[in-house]
């Protein structure tokens, strides 16, 4: 049995478009936050992006918020039909799984030496808008 690459996503930015619940001035360590997750909305196209790329890889999804939001980011990802794969709560801060080839992250600050420490291919996208079409051709077409 062949093991497929793991292709991580980085959920709050990169698929999921928390903006309707920020402009309510609860900031992101709020419960009011925590409570109005599940309303917010994919990034365009990232559904179709995570249900193309499934079939090459093994897809890592990674949340910010800690162990008491794993239901509610799984709940989210299942409203919206987003494939089945690994979901990991904590941030940087997670242990994140061997084998990861690609993180996609809006996260530039943050994410840029996080991943290369650990070998895995970043791939930067803008927050809430990801041309997915790009990140397509340099996951499937890399230089």
């Amino acid at each position: 049995m062949t093991t497929k690459p793991k292709l991580l996503l980085y959920l709050e930015g990169t698929i999921l478009d928390d903006r309707a619940i920020l402009y309510l001035k609860v900031t992101k360590h709020d419960s009011g936050y925590l409570r109005r997750l599940i309303e917010s909305l994919p990034v365009e196209g990232a559904v179709e992006f995570c249900q193309s790329m499934q079939e090459r890889f093994d897809l890592i999804y990674l949340g910010h918020r800690g162990e008491e939001q794993r239901n509610v980011y799984q709940e989210w990802l299942q409203k919206h039909g987003f494939p089945e794969g690994e979901l990991i709560v904590g941030g940087y801060k997670a242990k994140l799984p061997q084998g990861t080839s690609f993180a996609i992250d809006d996260r530039v600050q943050d994410a840029e030496d996080v991943y290369s420490k650990l070998g895995i291919t970043y791939i930067p996208v803008n927050e809430y808008c990801a041309r997915w079409k790009k990140v397509s051709e340099k996951i499937l077409n890399p230089v």
